[in-house]
């Protein structure tokens, strides 16, 4: 699963250091995209306001991105199995409130930041969007993913993806999570995540 903004795409590293490497290991690759058209969008981290889209992707249409993208993935021996573009913010309903609410986003509590709480949620919708194509797909194609991978769309990938071979043999890999071990902030690092199954789940 890709999933973020547009504007931040970084397409090349991600198909040359994870998508192909994968590959090479031999596992067969699905990629579910998902991507929100927000020319405007401004950054929780200020220096991101400098970056601009990649040339190669600016100002084509949804259909002619989508094009692109399937040939370059299927060009390293991936399969791009769905491709989401949302021409708009999506919708989010009103804000719950109270402690409870307030506290699962507690580093958005600033005044001014409702907004970035709301892009919150939309990215989760969009995981969940993608989600529900991945157990679509299963059900078409009478099979069950061993593992899903999540990962940002800015990310910017300076080596090869480690092997992730026996990842799947390991003791109840259906239930685990693996991710990055860098800026996890209390919790887990959400860069990119790799989970079994169930966990997925």
């Amino acid at each position: 699963l890709i999933g973020g903004i547009r504007q931040r795409l970084i397409f090349d590293s991600m198909l040359e250091r994870l998508l192909a490497p994968l590959v090479d290991q031999g596992f067969a690759v699905h990629v579910y995209f998902g991507l929100q058209d927000l020319p405007n969008a401004k950054n929780f981290v200020s220096i991101r306001n400098n970056a601009t889209e990649d040339p190669e992707f600016k100002n084509l249409t949804r259909s002619e991105m989508k094009r692109l993208i399937a040939r370059r993935i299927a060009a390293v021996g991936a399969c791009l199995m769905t491709f989401m573009l949302f021409p708009s913010q999506i919708m989010v309903p009103p804000l719950p409130e109270g402690k409870v609410f307030e506290m699962k986003l507690f580093q958005f509590n600033r005044k001014g930041q409702l907004e970035t709480k709301k892009n919150v949620l939309r990215k989760w919708q969009m995981r969940e969007a993608l989600w529900n194509a991945i157990q679509l797909a299963e059900r078409c194609l009478r099979m069950q993913y061993s593992l899903v991978m999540w990962t940002r769309e800015d990310q910017l990938w300076y080596g090869n993806i480690t092997s992730l071979v026996s990842l799947p043999h390991e003791p109840f890999a259906s239930r685990r999570v693996w991710s990055k071990g860098c800026q996890e902030f209390g919790g887990i690092s959400d860069k990119t995540v790799i989970m079994g199954r169930a966990a997925a789940q």
